[in-house]
């Protein structure tokens, strides 16, 4: 903090906190090299470079190098750019090195990376920085957490990650306390408590970061909590606002999952869990604002909007699941929408910039919510409801037809990826403990497998814009680990029994797997350094599933506990070929994006604005294509972020240019991480969504890039 000396940690310093080490734990390198050198001195931080995480570049995660937050940026969409691993190459993915904590409990974390610093948590509330590139310890935090906080924690003592902002590093912890860590030394520069620990309130999720505050959303939904999100000052730790999600003070409405960004409307998108007590018949009415979306300003925490996906909830059906924002074509036109996977077994698709409901479908067998209502309300089975006492049978079960297990999108393809779980369960009123403390049920819970299915766990690809199954991979275990995509087209998600897979992002065929030493519950993530690609996952079984998971628990009840962090990369080349090969060249980060204005003239041939046709499949292709290569830098919205706006209505002068050059630029200058990647196909779509989005109205024909090249149309309405 400003006018204050920091103490930097050398060896072991015991606090009130915890400890803070700088000593090894227990690091495995498995590279060649790094096998006659495992016992020489560790990396400290002090000889690693440090590069502020800025609001631009938090704005610009997508492209980023490292993996700055949870979802990797604030869309959530869990997608890396980097093309370097790929089908054709990953059977050659090998382990660089793995780290051991030492911790048994359930290891549900995303890492978070930052040029060569690589950060986790564990279980209980520990923390590790690492070298990203080789393992070597650079800090280690271990909280002391009061026995009483354990008292009400459910579903594991687990920690869904950090985020990491200026120079520092954040935690939410069990005990409801925020940290705030020195990047390079772990030192505590500050401390903020959010809610007394062992009354109720817990916190597991990730930190999210948007204009200089950390928010953060807190458990305990089973516990007669009154659930809120919280911005604090990511400076200083002083309380900004708080939303309370319910009106009651027992109400529920936890908000245990990290949340959404949209910084084109400036709005903060956070899910809200089950209501209190799950017994239904004490709480009459849509029990607002529980199991829904919210919509809030992240400025003020005002709602804006909401959107409920399970009214009077009897079955734990919490909403709480990530907000997915994408950029898709309906009806031939482009919509800002955003999807979510629910625990009610329907995945929903809303218009982001006003909560409207476009479309559902079921992912599982769904007989409690079995659809929604043109305006988007809930349609649900009465014969789900427990009535005068008598138990009813449903599916989704409690787990939900998917949990909290993040999904992935690849924006080139128009895919969801979603692990979703296929059990049903009985639901038996009981006895109401009303005791602080105690859990707030009202009901009891028996699960069984969803009859027909051919696993408890599957995962499964839709089509964002239509809602159509592509493809789906079925596991007789439950598959309950976060998806991540990359523009190498590879889906990466790990199995109950510690299979780390690699999927074909078109097919779901299997190209690579990595038996690790536990079940893998921890999110994976993707980064770079010095232009190698590396995949990072958490193995370490545990959770909701393996304790109240019934007959799910039971076929995982032989996989063995761990705590192990795992990061691969390709394996070197042949020496020959090391030696032939020329140097590698680190991807720009810092070079400024092309200015619109091209500087290659197109061919003098011009066709006029009549022959500038393009279909709606081509706009629809072009939305994708668009979506990965270039709204990190031009903005969703075509609004300008890093590089200049493309609204037409913006740049419409006497010096806007016309298709022609734009298609050129487009295609021989962008995306500006990989100049001259697009093909001329793929450039020509491209340009097609340009028009679309700027009021031209799509046709018959298809846009050639011969057509886009000639073209002397100017780029205005």
């Amino acid at each position: 903090m400003p006018g204050r000396r920091r103490r930097r940690c050398t060896g072991l310093r015991r606090s009130r906190h915890g400890n803070v080490r700088t000593r090894a734990l227990t690091g495995t390198f498995l590279g060649l090299a790094l096998l006659a050198t495992a016992t020489a001195p560790l990396a400290r931080a002090a000889e690693l470079p440090w590069v502020p995480v800025t609001d631009a570049r938090l704005l610009a995660a997508t492209a980023d190098d490292g993996s700055l937050m949870y979802r990797r940026a604030y869309d959530s969409q869990g997608y890396a750019p980097f093309t370097q691993i790929d089908a054709s190459n990953v059977a050659n993915l090998k382990p660089v090195f793995t780290f051991k904590s030492g911790l048994p409990q359930g290891y549900e974390a995303a890492p978070i990376v930052n040029g060569r610093y690589l950060f986790f948590s564990t279980p209980l509330n520990h923390v590790v920085a690492l070298d990203a590139t080789n393992g070597a310890q650079l800090w280690t935090y271990e909280r002391q957490l009061p026995p009483r906080t354990l008292r009400t924690v459910c579903c594991d003592v687990v920690n869904r990650g950090l985020a990491v902002y200026g120079d520092r590093v954040y935690m939410a912890t069990l005990d409801d306390h925020v940290l705030a860590f020195d990047a390079r030394t772990g030192h505590i520069d500050w401390d903020r408590e959010l809610a007394p620990a062992g009354v109720g309130y817990s916190i597991s999720s990730a930190p999210l970061v948007v204009n200089g505050m950390l928010i953060v959303g807190v458990s305990g939904g089973e516990y007669g909590i009154r659930g809120f999100i919280a911005a604090l000052d990511a400076n200083t730790g002083q309380l900004r606002w708080q939303h309370y999600t319910v009106s009651s003070a027992r109400g529920g409405g936890g908000a245990w999952l990290t949340g959404s960004y949209d910084p084109v409307t400036r709005t903060l998108f956070w899910g809200t869990g089950n209501p209190g007590p799950w017994r239904g018949d004490v709480r009459p009415g849509p029990n607002l604002y529980t199991d829904s979306l919210l919509a809030l300003d992240p400025q003020t925490g005002a709602l804006r909007w909401y959107f409920q996906f399970t009214p009077h909830d009897e079955w734990d059906y919490d909403g709480v699941n990530e907000t997915v924002l994408v950029d898709i074509v309906r009806g031939g036109k482009p919509v800002h929408a955003l999807f979510h996977a629910d625990r009610n077994g329907q995945f929903v698709v809303l218009d982001r910039t006003n909560g409207k409901f476009m479309y559902a479908t079921p992912m599982v067998k769904t007989t409690g919510v079995i659809g929604y209502d043109p305006s988007g309300r809930a349609q649900v089975n009465p014969a789900a409801r427990m009535v005068n006492g008598k138990p009813a049978d449903v599916c989704p079960s409690a787990i939900g037809g998917k949990n909290w297990w993040p999904t992935a999108f690849d924006p080139t393809l128009g895919l969801a990826y979603i692990p979703v779980s296929h059990m049903c369960m009985t639901i038996t009123p009981a006895e109401l403990d009303e005791r602080v403390s105690a859990a707030y049920l009202g009901s009891d819970f028996k699960l069984h497998p969803e009859p027909g299915s051919a696993g408890f766990g599957e995962v499964l690809a839709i089509d964002v814009a239509t809602g159509a199954k592509r493809w789906s991979q079925p596991s007789r275990l439950p598959w309950c680990d976060g998806m991540l995509a990359t523009a190498g087209k590879l889906v990466f998600s790990g199995s109950a029994d510690g299979a780390f897979t690699a999927f074909d992002a078109r097919t779901g065929a299997v190209r690579w797997t990595f038996q690790t030493e536990s079940g893998i519950i921890g999110v994976p993530i993707s980064y770079r350094v010095d232009g190698k690609q590396y995949i990072a996952v958490l193995a370490g079984w545990g959770g909701g599933v393996s304790m109240f998971g019934g007959p799910a628990a039971d076929a995982t009840a032989n996989v063995p506990r761990g705590g192990q962090l795992y990061v691969f990369a390709l394996a070197a080349p042949p020496l020959a070929t090391v030696l032939a090969a020329p140097p590698p060249t680190a991807a720009p980060t810092t070079v400024p994006a092309p200015a619109v204005t091209p500087t290659i003239a197109p061919p003098a041939a011009a066709p006029t604005a009549a022959h500038l046709e393009f279909s709606a499949a081509q706009v629809s292709d072009g939305a994708r294509i668009y979506g990965a290569s270039c709204a990190q830098c031009h903005g969703a919205h075509l609004e300008g972020i890093s590089a200049p706006t493309l609204r037409a209505d913006d740049v419409a002068d006497a010096a806007t240019p016309t298709v022609g050059e734009l298609y050129h630029v487009v295609s021989r200058l962008m995306p500006k991480s990989n100049p001259g990647s697009l093909t001329s196909q793929q450039a020509a779509a491209v340009m097609a969504y340009l028009l679309a989005t700027n009021g031209a109205a799509p046709g018959a024909s298809t846009l050639t890039p011969a057509d886009a090249a000639a073209s002397n149309q100017r780029y205005v309405r």
